[in-house]
C-alpha cells in the first residue's frame, strides 16, 4: 500500500488541475481559496477521505490514483451540467469512460461513508 498523504494531494492539486506552482510547506492563502473553490475542502479532508475509502485495498478501483479522489470532490462540488464541462475544468486528459468511471466510484464510496461520519444528534 502506497503512502497517499495531504502533501500528495496538495500537490496533484495544485500542479495538475488548478495549474499553480506549489514548492511544498504551507499553502500560500490564495491556493488555499482557489482549492477550497475547486474541490469543498482541504487537503488533509483528502488524505482522510482516502484512509476511509481505502481505495487501494478494494478490489474495484484497481489502478486507483489520488487524482481520481480529486476529481470526484471537484465533480460534487460544482455538479457540472455537461462531462466537457466538468473535465476542462480538472485538467483531466482522459477518455469520458474513465473520466465516469472514475467519479462514480468515488462518488458512491464517499456515500457510503455517512453512516461512520455523520452524527445524528440534532
Amino acid at each position: 500500500m502506497s503512502i497517499v498523504s495531504a502533501e500528495t494531494f496538495t500537490r496533484l492539486g495544485a500542479h495538475e488541475i488548478l495549474g499553480t506552482k506549489y514548492s511544498g510547506g504551507e499553502m500560500s492563502k490564495s491556493l488555499k481559496e482557489e482549492w477550497m473553490s475547486h474541490f469543498g475542502t482541504m487537503p488533509e479532508k483528502c488524505h482522510w477521505l482516502w484512509i476511509m475509502i481505502d481505495p487501494e485495498g478494494t478490489e474495484t478501483m484497481g489502478g486507483v490514483q489520488p487524482i481520481h479522489l480529486l476529481w470526484a470532490l471537484y465533480f460534487l462540488r460544482t455538479y457540472p451540467s455537461s462531462e466537457s464541462t466538468a473535465k476542462s475544468g480538472c485538467g483531466n486528459p482522459c477518455t469520458p469512460k474513465t473520466w465516469r468511471k472514475w467519479i462514480h466510484l468515488f462518488v458512491d464510496a464517499i456515500s457510503y461513508l455517512e453512516s461512520r461520519v455523520v452524527s445524528c444528534i440534532f
